[in-house]
Formats: structure tokens, C-alpha cells, sequence
């Protein structure tokens, strides 16, 4: 789709690849929940940094249990498993969206 893209396998990997990147971050896709650091404390500490900071949350878990976890904006979720077409779809549509702070 013609986007950097930084892979981490972590959240404090994500932390420190972020730390050493020069150049804009747009678009964080995390998933929820995560061992060591969840989804919502990366995008939270990435937010910090990246004020504006779009995020798109990846999650095996039942749509009607995401409330209870914490998640107030189901349509930033992207239920697993997913296709291709699906992530690039929910990615055009976060670009898109109006930049929050």
C-alpha cells in the first residue's frame, strides 16, 4: 500500500525501534493484549511522543468482551483472523479519519 512500515515483536521492542527512527509515525497497529506491555499502554506511551498518534487495535477476543477490557472505541478493532484486504481497508479508513489528540 506503499507505507513504511517498522515491525517490532514487542512492546518495549516497538519503544525502543521507535526511539531510533527518524521521521513521522502515523499509524500504530497493535494488538490488544500483549505479554510485558498491552496494545493500549504502547499506544498510550507512543502517544506521548507522537501526539495525534492513530492507532488500530488487533484482537482475538469476543467483540462483546473488548468493553470490559477497557476498549471504548470498537471501531478502531480489527477482529482476528483477518484478511489482507480487511487490514488495508481498516488502515485506508484510520488514515482517513480526522487525527485526534
Amino acid at each position: 500500500m506503499g507505507y513504511t512500515v517498522l515491525d517490532a515483536h514487542s512492546g518495549p521492542a516497538a519503544l525502543s525501534i521507535v526511539r531510533e527512527h527518524d521521521g513521522p509515525i502515523d499509524l500504530l497497529i497493535t494488538d490488544w493484549v500483549m505479554p510485558r506491555m498491552g496494545g493500549r499502554e504502547l499506544s498510550q506511551t507512543l502517544g506521548s511522543l507522537y501526539p495525534g498518534l492513530k492507532t488500530i487495535y488487533i484482537s482475538g477476543h469476543a467483540e462483546d468482551a473488548l468493553p470490559r477490557q477497557g476498549v471504548d472505541q470498537p471501531h478502531k478493532i480489527l477482529q482476528k483472523p483477518f484478511s489482507l484486504a480487511a487490514l488495508a481497508r481498516k488502515v485506508s479508513e484510520e488514515m482517513a479519519s480526522p487525527q485526534t489528540v
